[in-house]
């Protein structure tokens, strides 16, 4: 097998995929089936239309492959190595090299809890800060109030936090001590600043501080009642006493006698509720406008909603009032107008703000597009969870690879969108969509995974006799099924396959070879008579492959060849259990038997032996040395009989040209390695020396020195 790819350098961002198309070409003598995956520091994975690819026989396959890293992946560059590997021999993979510049993508949160805090003067919370993206950051934290009523302190005010570090801070707050009066909701603000590499992100967190006084209103109405009537009394008192010489007085609404004057202001509690879920809407800010009355509205401040939508606006002279709402993602209102008499509290109506409308976009991927047919669609469909007559409906066509981006728009906010995606031969899926206010939200990518499907099949030996009791398993990638042959018929049946799906189904028991298939399993289908044939008693074969000074030869492949038996391996790379770099060992082999072992490797001229198994036995050893299938071309470049460096040295065999130029040090020195047995055209230049051109050949495994005179003036 050999890999190549379209590209070796690739920019990519956390949570955006990345295409590159993967050449793989099986050099083996049978049909393969091969997996991608990646390596490199951090979450990395590769996504492609299938599990696992089928490639026949010297045959050449491209594959759209996405890549894609996590947030854990830090920005910069990094080496990583894509893998192809067998499904049917785990052994047997190639690698090749591709550069990842991951783009920066910072990020923070802030976690507060208590996140309501109850306090007449004095109360605090910790938080969490968190480093959620790739990169460093430099991070600042303050706090507002918007009614200037709560004095707050942050600490740490300043962190530096690395890719995945946190750290804790602590928020105190105070609040002026109030004798009388009704409990107030403040809502304060917590700012996060996070400095990165890329510039500056933020975002906020809220506490809601519960302001309750040392006495309630209620409380202290009674207390001045009662005040009230005890100077009443004393007066009349005083009144009877004088005789009557005075008529008596009568305290003005909105007082009491002796001299003890009532508040002389009242409040206004609320809530402010979405139209769309009746769920109180948090952050909206609240304007209380008073009436002038010559028509003209004047600001009288302004508060902030809590976390379940509730507000207060205390200490507000009697008067008519109106309140204006306004939040990100809603329509500002204004309500409806309202007297406030001073001593009393006010319970106002809820105040419902209209989410402006929202969009969801997802990407989806249909995993088996060939059961659409031509013209096929997908529908998406998506319901309000809390009004189930609010519904947006869409049909789309996928492209080829059953790949397809949907947005829904005008959806209800704040709300949750139960999105259904569904597909001819495919099994609907179902999510979930929190879309906020006026949101345009991106939704995680969607499979729609193929109706389940089936394999059935049986098991006998060489002698047609069922063989129950082997274990049979399909393979798709990270998909496995398991089951074993009846014992009396030799049956099996593998039943909720994911499709559409190509899966390497084994059959193995002890005292027999493995046996391994391939088998295609689209949606819904049944596969039926994927028959086995176990044959028993077997040999094996292991040696060395190395070039002729020894030096072993990783990844070659080694194929044994028999009259019903074809099996492939590759050497090792590194050193295992099973043996050192340039090893392999082939089990199974049916005997007695004769073989061919064929041994290829890139670079190098394959090389085919002779095998003859009698008996069953131990390794048979064969080690085999390889001869380069291509050849090198070497020399120094002189001008008037000195070696000089920078000159242009070509070589072409009449369909490509290459060149280089030669070296300073050693002066004069060049090289062509890889090169093709056959006839090149070589020369050299060099400014004010003329041309040299010599007709070279090359044979496999040469290592020509040919050197290159040029003298000034020369023609060549």
């Amino acid at each position: 097998m050999r890999i190549s790819l379209d590209r070796t350098e690739v920019d990519i961002r956390p949570g955006r995929a990345a295409r590159v198309t993967v050449e793989l070409h099986n050099t083996g003598d049978s049909a393969d089936m091969v997996s991608l995956s990646i390596d490199v520091p951090g979450s990395a994975w590769v996504m492609t239309s299938q599990p696992v690819t089928r490639v026949s026989r010297a045959e050449t396959v491209f594959v759209i492959a996405e890549v894609q890293v996590g947030h854990d992946v830090a920005a910069g560059v990094h080496d990583a190595v894509l893998w192809a590997r067998s499904a049917s021999d785990p052994g047997r993979s190639v690698a090749t090299r591709l550069r990842l510049t991951v783009d920066p993508v910072p990020g923070v949160r802030l976690v507060l809890s208590p996140s309501v805090l109850d306090t007449r003067s004095e109360s605090s919370t910790t938080g969490t800060v968190t480093n959620t993206g790739n990169t460093p950051l430099s991070v600042s934290l303050g706090t507002r109030d918007p009614a200037g009523q709560v004095r707050c302190e942050i600490s740490p005010s300043t962190l530096t936090l690395p890719v995945g570090g946190s750290a804790e801070v602590a928020l105190a707050v105070s609040v002026p001590r109030r004798t009388i009066g009704s409990t107030t909701r403040r809502l304060i603000g917590v700012d996060v600043s996070a400095t990165s590499p890329t510039g500056e992100i933020t975002t906020e967190e809220y506490v809601t501080v519960r302001h309750r006084p040392v006495l309630a209103r209620g409380a202290a109405r009674w207390l001045f009642s009662a005040l009230g009537l005890g100077a009443a009394l004393i007066a009349a008192f005083a009144l009877w006493s004088s005789g009557g010489a005075e008529p008596s007085k009568t305290p003005a609404p909105g007082f009491i006698v002796g001299g003890v004057e009532s508040a002389p202001t009242g409040s206004v509690n609320g809530v402010v509720v979405a139209t769309s879920d009746r769920a109180g809407v948090p952050r909206v800010t609240i304007e209380g406008l008073r009436d002038a009355g010559d028509g003209t509205l004047t600001s009288y401040g302004r508060v902030a909603s809590d976390a379940e939508g509730a507000f207060t606006f205390d200490d507000l002279p009697g008067g008519t009032y109106r309140l204006a709402f306004s939040a990100i993602g809603f329509d500002d209102i204004v309500g409806d107008p309202f007297v406030v008499v001073p001593g009393t509290d006010l319970e106002l109506d809820d105040a419902f703000v209209e989410g402006q409308p929202g969009s969801v976009t997802m990407a989806l991927t249909v995993e088996d597009p060939a059961v659409l047919g031509p013209g096929g669609l997908v529908t998406v469909d998506a319901v309000s969870v809390t009004d189930r007559d609010d519904v947006t409906s869409l049909s789309v066509e996928p492209d080829s690879e059953g790949r397809v981006t949907v947005r829904l728009d005008d959806l209800t906010s704040p709300s949750v969108q139960r999105v259904t995606v569904s597909a001819a031969g495919h099994t609907a899926r179902v999510v979930d969509v929190v879309v906020g206010a006026g949101a345009d939200v991106t939704a995680p990518d969607l499979i729609v995974t193929a109706e389940a499907g089936a394999i059935t099949g049986r098991v006998i030996d060489t002698a047609a006799v069922p063989l129950g009791g082997v274990t049979v398993r399909a393979t798709s990638g990270p998909v496995v099924f398991t089951t074993t042959t009846d014992a009396v018929t030799g049956t099996y049946e593998m039943a909720g396959l994911r499709a559409a799906r190509t899966y390497v189904v084994q059959f193995s028991a002890e005292g027999y070879a493995l046996q391994t298939l391939a088998v295609d399993v689209g949606a819904g289908e049944t596969v039926n008579e994927v028959n086995g044939t176990l044959i028993g008693s077997s040999g094996s074969l292991a040696g060395t492959v190395t070039t002729s000074d020894g030096t072993p030869i990783g990844s070659a492949r080694v194929t044994v060849r028999g009259v019903d038996t074809v099996t492939t391996t590759a050497t090792l790379t590194s050193v295992a259990a099973s043996g050192g770099p340039g090893s392999y060992r082939v089990s199974g082999l049916p005997v007695p038997g004769s073989y061919t072992v064929t041994v290829t490797a890139d670079g190098f001229r394959p090389r085919t032996e002779a095998v003859t198994f009698v008996v069953a036995s131990a390794d048979t050893v064969l080690d085999v040395e390889l001869v380069p299938s291509t050849a090198s071309l070497t020399g120094t470049v002189s001008l008037d009989g000195a070696a000089v460096g920078g000159a242009v040295v070509r070589l072409d065999d009449g369909s490509e040209t290459r060149s280089v130029v030669s070296a300073s040090s050693p002066a004069g020195a060049y090289t062509f390695t890889g090169l093709v047995p056959g006839s090149y055209t070589l020369s050299a230049s060099v400014e004010g020396g003329g041309e040299f051109i010599r007709l070279v050949r090359v044979s496999a495994g040469d290592a020509l020195d040919v050197d290159l005179s040029l003298e000034t003036g020369a023609p060549g």
